[in-house]
């Protein structure tokens, strides 16, 4: 499937390298192409937090789709970077197909707090919550859009009254940017070509541009190595996406069909419910006239009374209806 390419894509060290350094460049700011590469270890795709799971452990899955239940949390593509000095986060990447606002929201913000609390004796001991690992999401929504779009999501801390110690609010803004940051990235299918943002021209070439030459061309520019297994994930991922377009095109066009074909019976419904309306009041007229001729004894030509209206409004007259 094309999830399934994009994933392969996604778990590829460079490209895992490239995506840091464009989505997060301050992070990384100082750091060669091959020192960020160095630096990242445990890429795991659909791997799982629960109650007893490990960022060590855990490393394969097949479902293509994250599920939520009590205490548990089922992730794209994470991994961790540690350069050995000072810098050392956790990574999440998500690619999603669709977006619920509400939903992905509460979706983001929920893994977000089982990544952090899932560090408890495993990146810090005891109550030394200061050495917590920074965490790093990014969210990419392929395909699906007019233009191309990012947002940055971190915690901001507002001072109501005046504080003290003084500073302490900008203290917290800047310990939770470092701490935080999740991206949401909304790709077009063509605006990234021209696009000035590193991070969507990137993920643009990646995930949308249909000529997957310009697409590995452009990965050959930004340093990386087009081994066997990268290209042939890039130009799965392109060939799958097509497949899955074409697919979605069929159906549209079926649903379509079966629009049309749905209007066309309602129409014949509503003709033939005007003609049962009719009938039924005429009916009505036929029986009325009956009971007055009945009640005068009045000799009545049924022939006529049930096929010709002219009559029906001859005895309606007569009876005064």
């Amino acid at each position: 499937t094309a999830d399934a390419a994009a994933k392969r894509i996604l778990m590829d060290v460079q490209i895992a390298a490239l995506i840091l350094m464009k989505t997060y460049p301050d992070d990384f700011k100082g750091m060669s192409f091959l020192e960020v590469q160095k630096g990242i270890s445990n890429i795991k795709d659909d791997s799982y937090l629960d109650d007893v799971d490990l960022w060590q452990e855990r490393i394969d899955g097949d479902a293509t789709e994250s599920e939520e239940s009590s205490g548990l949390a089922r992730f794209d593509v994470r991994f961790t970077f540690n350069d050995g000095k000072t810098r050392h986060y956790l990574i999440n990447l998500e690619m999603q197909r669709s977006f619920s606002t509400d939903r992905m929201i509460s979706r983001m913000l929920f893994y977000l707090a089982r990544i952090v609390s899932d560090q408890k004796e495993k990146h810090f001991k005891n109550d030394r919550y200061q050495d917590m690992l920074p965490v790093r999401q990014l969210w990419i929504f392929p395909d699906r859009y007019q233009e191309n779009g990012l947002i940055r999501f971190t915690f901001q801390a507002e001072e109501i009254i005046k504080t003290y110690p003084e500073g302490l609010c900008e203290r917290l803004n800047d310990r939770c940017h470092y701490m935080i940051q999740s991206c949401f990235a909304f790709l077009s299918d063509d605006s990234y070509h021209n696009d000035e943002n590193n991070v969507l021209k990137m993920l643009g070439e990646l995930f949308c541009n249909p000529d997957r030459t310009e697409a590995i061309d452009y990965l050959r520019k930004e340093g990386l190595k087009m081994e066997t297994q990268l290209v042939t994930a890039v130009e799965d991922y392109n060939e799958m996406k097509c497949y899955s377009k074409r697919e979605y095109e069929d159906l549209s066009d079926t649903l379509r069909v079966t629009k049309r074909e749905y209007e066309d019976l309602s129409n014949e419904n509503q003709g033939l419910s005007k003609e049962l309306n009719f009938a039924k009041k005429q009916a009505q007229r036929q029986q009325l006239i009956c009971q007055k001729a009945q009640e005068q004894h009045y000799p009545l030509d049924f022939a006529l009374l049930f096929s010709d209206d002219s009559y029906l409004e001859e005895m309606e007259r007569k009876f005064q209806i």
